[in-house]
C-alpha cells in the first residue's frame, strides 16, 4: 500500500484482506467436506470488499475473494449475489494469478451451472 493512501483507504484494505482470508478460510473448509461452514452473516462486509477490490482495480484480491464467495453462496443459495459479480470476474480473469484464476473460474462454473447454464 502507498505510504501516501489516506487512513481510510488503509482501513479499506486491511478490511478486504481480513475478509479475503476469511473467505479462503470457509472456501477449503468446504473442500475438505465441511459445508456447514458458512460465511452468511458477513455477506455486507464481503459486498463491501468485492467493492473496495473492484473499485480499486485491485483484481488479485477481488477474483480471490469471489472465487471463494461463488462457492459460498452457492451452498446458501445466493446464485443472485454470486451472478452480479460473475461479470467483472471473467473480464479480469487473465490479470491474476493462475492459482487464483483458477479458483475464480470454479466459482463462475459454479454459478452458471447452478443457473442451468451449460453453454
Amino acid at each position: 500500500m502507498p505510504a501516501a493512501a489516506s487512513a481510510s483507504e488503509q482501513a479499506h484494505q486491511r478490511h478486504a484482506e481480513y475478509f479475503i482470508g476469511t473467505a479462503e478460510k470457509w472456501f477449503a473448509s468446504q473442500l475438505r467436506g465441511n459445508a456447514g461452514a458458512s460465511g452468511a452473516s458477513e455477506t455486507d462486509n464481503f459486498r463491501a470488499g468485492l467493492g473496495w477490490l473492484s473499485g480499486n482495480s485491485d483484481w488479485e484480491g477481488y477474483l480471490r475473494l469471489f472465487g471463494c464467495l461463488a462457492t459460498e453462496w452457492m451452498y446458501r443459495g445466493y446464485v443472485t449475489e454470486s451472478a452480479r459479480w460473475v461479470d467483472l470476474a471473467m473480464r479480469h480473469q487473465n490479470d491474476v494469478s493462475p492459482a487464483t484464476r483458477a479458483i475464480a473460474l470454479l466459482g463462475v462454473g459454479n454459478t452458471a451451472f447452478i443457473q442451468g447454464d451449460l453453454t
